[in-house]
């Protein structure tokens, strides 16, 4: 199964059912956060420099030092997964895929 090739309802069936598994969490999250950059800039192109400022600050505040600091803040969920590059990267080729139109 390519995960990358889901759509929203089916990745968020697997969060629902494998959420918190942590073999399973590392290779879900990157496609959620692909999923969540394409959607939102085929639903608004102007969202795709929002989104790709964000990534990296998102990716640097879910680092093991800062995320407490932003989960107490309610910048990161509580169930948020750990920084992984791959989650960045998948950001940036979501955003590719919505202005490309996929």
């Amino acid at each position: 199964m390519d995960l990358n090739s889901l759509s929203t309802e089916e990745l968020i069936r697997l969060r629902d059912k494998y959420g918190g598994d942590r073999l399973i969490d590392p290779l879900l999250a990157p496609a959620e956060h692909m999923d969540f950059a394409r959607t939102s800039v085929q639903d608004n192109p102007l969202m795709a420099l929002p989104i790709a400022a964000a990534a990296p600050l998102y990716y640097m505040a879910k680092q093991p030092m800062i995320m407490d600091i932003g989960k107490r803040m309610g910048l990161i969920g509580e169930n948020a997964t750990p920084s992984s590059i791959d989650q960045l990267f998948a950001a940036y080729r979501g955003i590719g895929q919505g202005l490309l139109g996929r």
